[in-house]
């Protein structure tokens, strides 16, 4: 029987070894060149997920049809500027949602929100991912759509980020028929004390709410409502109705003396068994008010010096253009008088608007249209982004990492030249 040589163990243990380290070599030069690669992707898969959880998050905010009253600065009184808070608020929510997850500075790129719904006589283009003819947040029952698109900067992590991988989510939901209640808490002796004319210190402050109820009888509350304004010597400034064929709703706005104004608020909610929306608000007019006073004591100052003159006139065209003068300062006089009994009439007065419904019919709800021509034009730019990006990477790799292996390689291969020879 042979067995192998001593020398022949040792020079097959050594071949071994060799073929071990120049695989461990190849395995990690391999590493070195996939890293960025594999860095990248990462990247590109929690950019989706954050851009996807974005408007996730925004479509819940959209359908509560909640809003930033730091949009509306004048209140809100009417639909138009409470749709451009309403499209101004979900449209911050969700970029404040991409920037809890995401670092927008370090990444910087482009970053759109469309916010559209299927009311009367707006569309959504799922091609260029924009609502025609103008942004529209809905209205109860309306079904909305909440469209985020961000250009992920491909490479920008490397600095090198000179190509863009589009990134889109878009997410539907009802809007409810009522807002969640959004009020602003307003204290007593704002309400009763501080809605006098400015003497003594106080503040003159003009009161407005608005309130929503659900009541058992549309008609019926509504004319307790308009009964409660009279007996509080207050009167009714306007009232609609809408009897549709399952949900039936009205409003009415009246006008009653400011001192009264929270005994009446806890008498009118009382009338509903739910109260969807409640919103107080007081604006402090005493400086506007001050000003008018300031500027009609000198307008009357001025007044009485242009009586003066006209006494003096020794010409004809003396007279005449001080009369002139004076009809001008006289309808200063006038305007400022007028806008003076004007808030003197809105502080001693607040105005309250109750919306009146019964329970709303649930929302029928559409199952949601497959659009494969969409689907095929998003695949189609992540297929050309994704090429240009392993272009980009094969760039990197012939300059930066190509150079820099082929130095590491040097450097091992002297270093085991060395050890050989010693």
């Amino acid at each position: 029987m042979n067995f192998p040589s001593l020398t022949q163990t040792c020079t097959q243990a050594g071949q071994s070894a060799i073929q071990f380290a120049r695989r461990r070599q190849a395995l990690l030069i391999a590493l070195l060149l996939l890293s960025p690669l594999l860095v990248e992707a990462g990247r590109m898969a929690w950019a989706w997920w954050t851009v996807n959880e974005a408007a996730r998050q925004a479509i819940r905010y959209a359908v509560t049809q909640e809003y930033d009253s730091a949009y509306c600065q004048s209140g809100c009184k009417s639909d138009s500027a409470e749709e451009v808070a309403r499209l101004k608020s979900i449209t911050a929510y969700a970029q404040s949602e991409m920037d809890t997850a995401w670092d927008r500075d370090q990444f910087p790129a482009a970053l759109d929100v469309t916010v559209c719904s299927d009311h009367p006589g707006y569309a959504y283009d799922a091609d260029f991912h924009t609502c025609l003819p103008r942004e529209n947040p809905g209205q109860g029952g309306d079904e909305v759509l909440v469209s985020i698109t961000y250009d992920y900067p491909l490479g920008a992590g490397w600095g090198a980020g000179v190509s863009a991988l589009p990134i889109q989510a878009t997410r539907r939901g009802i809007v409810e028929h009522f807002g969640v209640a959004r009020s602003i808490d307003v204290p007593a002796d704002l309400l009763m004390n501080e809605t006098s004319l400015p003497s003594g210190g106080e503040r003159l402050v003009v009161v407005t709410g608005d309130l929503g109820l659900i009541v058992p009888d549309v008609e019926t509350s509504l004319e307790q409502v308009a009964a409660l304004a009279k007996e509080t010597g207050g009167y009714v400034l306007k009232s609609s109705a809408d009897n549709a064929d399952e949900w039936r709703s009205a409003e009415i706005t009246i006008r009653v003396p400011a001192d009264q104004f929270d005994a009446l608020l806890g008498r009118v909610k009382a009338l509903g068994s739910q109260v969807l929306r409640e919103n107080i608000q007081g604006r402090d007019v005493t400086e506007e008010y001050i000003d008018l006073e300031g500027r009609l004591k000198g307008l009357q100052t001025t007044l009485a010096q242009l009586d003066q003159l006209t006494e003096k006139a020794q010409t004809v065209e003396e007279a005449l253009q001080v009369s002139i003068e004076r009809g001008k300062v006289q309808e200063q006089i006038e305007q400022a008088l007028g806008r003076k009994q004007y808030l003197e009439n809105q502080a001693a007065l607040a105005t309250l608007t109750v919306s009146l419904s019964t329970t709303p019919p649930p929302p029928e709800r559409t199952p949601l249209a497959w659009r494969p021509s969409a689907t095929v034009e998003n695949a189609s730019r992540f297929l050309v982004a994704l090429g240009y990006f392993f272009g980009d990477l094969a760039i990197w790799a012939l300059i930066v990492v190509l150079p820099l292996a082929l130095v590491v390689w040097a450097v091992v291969w002297i270093v085991r030249r060395i050890r050989r020879k010693a």
